[in-house]
């Protein structure tokens, strides 16, 4: 729940004194604006339509990114309203690349979820225009709210082997179950320990840019630090995510839901 996110929430108070008290834990905080609004109310409701929807005669697509497991955290906009007609011409929300498709498409959720983004109302990249969902939002007389998504890590260590004397009955458990864990147990924990720190500070999640057909995969996903580790050297220390979490976060970036 957002609620406990709160400042003035006692119970997160209480976490963060309990986090600086501790040597072994550490807690930051961070949030990212709520900018998404659902447009999915006021498109076309024959999904076998190229206009999605027409705005002042001009029609556009919404078509959106089918996200990979946890990249909710780096997602600007889930969806695109690309101008259908006019210009670079699509024929389709698979043109734009091998992830993309139409709103309604299961593998993307079935909702046209926009970032609000321009102030002009449209821009253009790679010859393709794209509508800003505010202007819609404008001319019904409803605002974004301008609210936060806030969330926090705790991470606490306690590496309770790594003085641990060796001995013959170690060394053996170390080899007997070298099968079991794919590594020597007991072995390497400086450099094993240095990987799950930069991981925790430079891990990104799996954004795959290579399959798609023309460079827009910036409209949909942030660009990530420059020395940022791919999601596969970092594997071994993140838990996988499910779509269940991904869909959660990207819904807590709504701020508002248009409709007919």
């Amino acid at each position: 729940s957002q609620s406990f996110f709160s400042r003035s929430n006692k119970k997160l108070k209480r976490l963060e004194r309990a986090a600086a008290k501790s040597p072994f834990c550490g807690m930051q905080c961070s949030s990212r604006a709520a900018d998404l609004i659902d447009v999915t109310g006021i498109l076309n409701s024959n999904k076998e339509s190229d206009d999605h929807y027409v705005w002042e005669g001009t029609s556009y697509r919404c078509c959106c990114l089918s996200l990979k497991s946890g990249e909710s955290a780096v997602v600007k906009s889930p969806c695109i309203l690309v101008r259908a007609d006019g210009g670079a011409k699509i024929t389709g929300c698979g043109q734009l690349g091998a992830r993309i498709h139409a709103y309604h498409r299961p593998k993307v959720g079935g909702r046209c979820l926009v970032q609000q983004r321009l102030q002009n109302g449209w821009s253009s990249r790679h010859g393709f225009q794209f509508l800003d969902p505010a202007l819609l939002a404008d001319s019904i007389g409803l605002h974004a709210s301008g609210q936060r998504y806030m969330s926090c890590q705790l991470l606490c260590v306690s590496i309770i082997d790594y003085l641990m004397k060796e001995t013959a009955k170690t060394k053996a458990e170390n080899a007997i179950l070298l099968p079991y864990y794919g590594e020597l147990k007991w072995s390497n924990y400086g450099k094993r320990t240095l990987h799950l720190l930069e991981c925790i500070a430079r891990g990104a999640p799996p954004v795959d840019d290579t399959a798609r057909q023309i460079d827009l995969m910036e409209e949909f996903i942030a660009a990530l630090p420059e020395r940022a580790l791919s999601w596969n050297e970092c594997k071994d220390v993140f838990p996988s995510l499910t779509g269940h979490d991904d869909a959660f976060r990207v819904n807590q970036l709504v701020t508002l839901k248009l409709s007919q």
